[in-house]
């Protein structure tokens, strides 16, 4: 039998416009900053309700308008 070999996914850089929201959210530690770019902040602060209500996580988001980003933060 061949041995199938895992791919460990934890170094694989992903471009900030591809990084998944909710999956991203969902792993923050309290204190943590994520940025993403300002096209997404409806889909960012839209999540961040979704997952305030659903799962009691809070967040304080950011927009930095000369940047084109929205930072969110864990509470």
């Amino acid at each position: 039998m061949k041995e199938e070999k895992q791919e460990k996914r934890e170094n694989i850089f992903i471009p900030e416009k591809l990084k998944p929201i909710a999956p991203t959210l969902k792993e923050m530690k309290e204190g943590d900053t994520e940025v993403f770019p300002i096209e997404k902040s409806t889909s960012v602060k839209s999540t961040c309700t979704l997952l305030g209500a659903t799962k009691g996580l809070v967040f304080k988001t950011t927009q930095d308008r000369k940047e084109k980003t929205i930072s969110v933060t864990k509470l």
